[in-house]
């Protein structure tokens, strides 16, 4: 490759990537709160089953954000119900193109779910996590019930992102709903 042509990080990107670093106690704590919040609300729904309740610890999903905004990946998941916590972000440089690095938790009933939905999505991101057996599963629009904010960061970050949502499709109805 010639020097000429080389894509690198701007200072900007190594402050993001500073900043990012520094706040990790923050988003550690934010992602304890959410995954002792996950399995509240798991041990709630087995209680109404009448199951007995195991806690699992949360998978990580990883993405790379190549264009747009890195907050549209875990808005993909919200609309489809699923809840996400962000547990790392990095700006890098992989093969030339210069992107995000995002890591972030899903509880593991739903890993796979989340991973055939991430991957359904790609196209200003891309799965870079190991892909779960439901991967290449289709799926229409999301059903409109979105995922419940389980901890203070996640919280904010959906507020902060339902002001720069992306258009969605509305679903039509039939003549016996008008």
């Amino acid at each position: 490759m010639n020097e000429s042509n080389e894509v690198k990080l701007t200072r900007s990107d190594n402050f993001f990537n500073g900043a990012s670093a520094l706040g990790f106690p923050i988003t550690l704590l934010a992602c304890v709160q959410w995954t002792v919040n996950t399995w509240i609300a798991q041990y709630n729904h087995a209680k109404r089953k009448g199951k007995s309740f195991r806690p699992h610890f949360p998978h990580k999903l990883s993405v790379f954000v190549t264009g747009g905004r890195s907050q549209m990946v875990i808005e993909d998941l919200r609309a489809w119900g699923v809840s996400a916590q962000e547990w790392s972000s990095q700006t890098i440089v992989e093969n030339g193109v210069k992107g995000m690095a995002l890591e972030f938790l899903v509880s593991a009933a739903q890993w796979e779910f989340a991973d055939a939905i991430l991957f359904q999505n790609e196209g200003d991101y891309i799965v870079t996590s190991a892909s779960g057996s439901k991967r290449g599963a289709t799926f229409g629009q999301p059903w409109g019930v979105g995922a419940k904010a389980r901890s203070f960061d996640e919280g904010l970050n959906g507020a902060i992102a339902g002001l720069f949502k992306r258009e969605r499709k509305t679903a039509k109805l039939g003549k016996t709903y008008q």
